[in-house]
């Protein structure tokens, strides 16, 4: 083991000694990190079934402090997530993956957490809906919550966070339509997992995810039925023009600086876009685009 990794609370004290001490503190309390969690009644280690006590007497509490200081904190735990998470200020990765009987809600705390870069709740029996208040976590880039028991509607307010590049909430069961806010986030996204839930066709009008790094195949999208502005510009898109395309009322359509192959379905309103809305894609053709050979 590497002098940047602590695996229970053996060497913590031999690890602590490179780091700064506030680094350790609960809100910029002069308490190192794990007293407070035994201190404010959140457990003893007389027991280890639950978050806090798994801390100071079992080895499956990880945590790795990276060359910048900031401490990631991941752990493995049989009971919910306790609110106590959200007073490590320095806390930039936390993930709960694999855990047999995690419970929910997400704890509100979490929103307190300014410096959290990713977070994970993944592979767990959690069953609860996703809080409105992860928006609130401003500095999140990747929020992956796939594989549990998730229900109820997607929050809109996800699409407000500012820098968040990959969003996973895959193999869940939620329900309603996908947000309309989900069609321009303010950040530049990159990834957007939604498959295998239960979620309707909705009543999207408007998607606009140009500029970003989205990679997936157009060929396998069903696109809204109520969907009359779709611009997917300037991204890694792949496969071809699904025919449903042309049963669509279009007002605006760009595909264009994309990886899409194949000929444009013939029919509806395609052909009365311009080139410009197809163009500079890896083998895209027929009108209005050139002929195909």
């Amino acid at each position: 083991m590497n002098s940047s990794e602590i695996t229970g609370a053996g060497n913590l004290n031999e690890t602590r000694k490179s780091v700064p001490a506030d680094h350790w503190s609960f809100a910029g309390a002069e308490q190192s990190l794990l007293p407070p969690l035994i201190s404010r009644g959140l457990g003893t280690p007389t027991s280890c079934s639950c978050f806090e006590a798994m801390i100071p007497c079992k080895t499956s509490a990880f945590l790795q402090l990276p060359h910048h200081g900031a401490p990631h904190y991941d752990i493995s735990v049989n009971c919910p997530i306790p609110s106590a998470v959200g007073d490590l200020p320095y806390l930039d990765l936390l993930q709960f993956g694999w855990v047999k009987n995690l419970t929910g809600p997400i704890s509100h705390s979490l929103a307190k957490l300014p410096r959290l870069r990713f977070l994970r709740i993944n592979n767990s029996p959690l069953s609860t809906s996703i809080p409105d208040y992860l928006d609130h976590i401003q500095s999140l880039e990747y929020l992956e919550l796939d594989q549990n028991q998730l229900y109820g509607p997607i929050p809109a307010s996800l699409s407000n966070l500012s820098k968040l590049r990959d969003l996973d909430l895959s193999r869940n069961k939620l329900t309603g339509s996908i947000p309309v806010s989900f069609g321009s986030f303010t950040s530049n996204l990159y990834r957007l997992a939604l498959y295998e839930n239960q979620l309707s066709d909705g009543k999207a009008t408007f998607i606009d995810l140009s500029n970003n790094l989205l990679d997936f195949d157009l060929s396998k999208v069903r696109f809204p039925k109520n969907l009359t502005y779709l611009d997917l510009s300037r991204n890694r898109i792949r496969g071809s023009i699904p025919k449903q395309a042309t049963k669509m009322k279009w007002k605006k359509l760009n595909l264009s600086y994309n990886q899409l192959c194949g000929k444009i379905p013939q029919g509806g309103q395609l052909q009365l876009f311009s080139a410009a809305s197809f163009a500079h894609n890896q083998c895209l053709c027929g009108p209005p685009l050139s002929k195909c050979k």
